[in-house]
């Protein structure tokens, strides 16, 4: 499950100060990424996600090739 964050670092730490562990940080281009260990809890990973300009840019993309693609071509080209 990924989640944008509008406080990154206050809802980050929300999830380890609850005892799960943060498995992966890093800037990735010009925003924060975080995966969170919630599978004892909830099943599956978190990833917390710092909006930026390049990312909405990014996913946008992928949007619109989800949106126009037939299903003809598996690889998709940005």
């Amino acid at each position: 499950l990924a989640l944008f964050c509008d406080d990154y670092e206050a809802e980050r730490d929300a999830y380890v100060d609850s005892g799960a562990e943060l498995a992966f940080e890093a800037r990735i281009g010009d925003a924060r990424t975080a995966w969170i260990d919630t599978s004892p809890t909830l099943g599956f990973m978190v990833e917390l996600l710092e909006p930026s300009r390049s990312r909405a840019r990014g996913f946008a993309a992928m949007r619109s090739a989800a949106e126009t693609w037939d299903g003809t071509d598996p690889i998709t080209r940005f």
